[in-house]
């Protein structure tokens, strides 16, 4: 399906979930739904979680890069839970789960503890200053263009990396080399909740340090408290001790979302991440790179929908958001959605994109 309709596709099924099962709806979900019509593909899908002997609904990378994130969650709780499913979530990263549990996210402090400060109210792109470990704001944001705007506009920027680009090289202030993940011990807690340590396979090449070292001197040299540790083990253990009550769980509590439908205006980019393209190192290795697996820098669309716009196979064509504007040449894709176009995210070319997902406009060379 389209993204657009991402949620009122859930909607659907949400409402014929609830006919099968009977259950109660939570507050608001009676008038969300009023308006919601269903087809025999969601009796269907509902039909077949409820059959099922273990049903799974599992939210995907794609939903996480939507803006309608918490109108598909808060559905995915409700299918779930009508269908006696599991709901679970493929996080964007190996050790998404200890991020959040270690507060390594803007409104979060360690342990999942609200913060009373509303330094996370600015992150819009428009702070003056940002460390960056591991990331290249190009090729890892939702927004690459938003992101890269907003660290080359910035008063300064540290860039931790394992490897050093020519775009680094015009955003950042001061960079400083760290270890890859197998060249460093740490620990990592999957999407189960799985704590999961490991020791340095092999040493980091030259001056390079494993991060949270780098991390810990930054913090000594600014006379920062809590950066006293000796190995990353302490800082492990003292995590978990703070999140020992917690226990991993992907149901959230109910909000009702603003609305089902949003009609999309124009066509939809669909901001797939190909699997070699994750992070900054393998996206250079070269032998992954040259599997069927990478996918390459092109528009991705349907025969119907390249018709439309009056592009043809393998003809180069201009894609554009908002500013934002690359030339590409086109792949008709019938797995593509109608009125939707795949442009990979991740990859040198597309970085110069907008969003993932939302309004895209293509046309041909000869209509620019």
């Amino acid at each position: 399906a389209n993204p657009a309709d991402m949620v009122a596709n859930l909607a659907a099924i949400a409402k014929a979930t609830l006919a099968l099962s009977g259950g109660s709806t939570p507050d608001g979900l009676d008038n969300l739904l009023g308006g919601v019509s269903i087809n025999d593909t969601h009796n269907a899908i509902a039909q077949n979680l409820r059959d099922a002997e273990q049903a799974t609904v599992l939210i995907g990378t794609q939903a996480m890069a939507q803006q309608e994130l918490s109108a598909i969650r808060a559905l995915a709780n409700v299918i779930a839970e009508n269908s006696n499913a599991s709901l679970g979530y493929l996080s964007e990263g190996s050790n998404s789960a200890g991020a959040w549990l270690a507060g390594a996210v803007s409104h979060r402090g360690p342990a999942g503890q609200a913060k009373s400060d509303q330094i996370h109210a600015e992150v819009g792109y428009d702070l003056k200053g940002y460390v960056l470990l591991n990331v290249e704001p190009e090729r890892d944001c939702a927004n690459t263009a938003a992101a890269l705007n907003a660290v080359t506009n910035a008063d300064f920027v540290v860039s931790l990396a394992t490897h050093i680009t020519d775009a680094m090289k015009t955003y950042a202030d001061v960079l400083l080399p760290v270890a890859a993940f197998a060249e460093t011990e740490g620990t990592y807690v999957n999407a189960c909740g799985e704590w999961q340590s490991f020791d340095a396979s092999n040493t980091a090449p030259g001056e390079a340090r494993p991060a949270w070292k780098v991390l810990r001197v930054l913090g000594n040299l600014f006379d920062a408290d809590g950066f006293d540790y000796m190995n990353s083990n302490e800082v492990r253990d003292e995590l978990a001790a703070l999140t020992a009550d917690i226990k991993a769980s992907s149901t959230s509590i109910w909000r009702t979302p603003a609305t089902v439908v949003r009609q999309p205006n124009m066509l939809q980019r669909i901001g797939h991440l190909p699997i070699y393209a994750v992070d900054m190192l393998v996206r250079r290795a070269e032998p992954l790179q040259n599997t069927a697996d990478a996918i390459a820098d092109a528009i991705y669309l349907n025969a119907e929908t390249a018709s439309k716009v009056g592009v043809t196979d393998e003809e180069d064509a201009v894609a554009t958001q908002g500013e934002c504007t690359v030339i590409l040449p086109v792949m008709i894709d019938e797995a593509i959605p109608t009125n939707c176009v795949m442009i990979p995210t991740g990859l040198a070319e597309t970085s110069k994109l907008g969003a993932a997902y939302g309004d895209i406009e293509i046309k041909g060379l000869n209509f620019v």
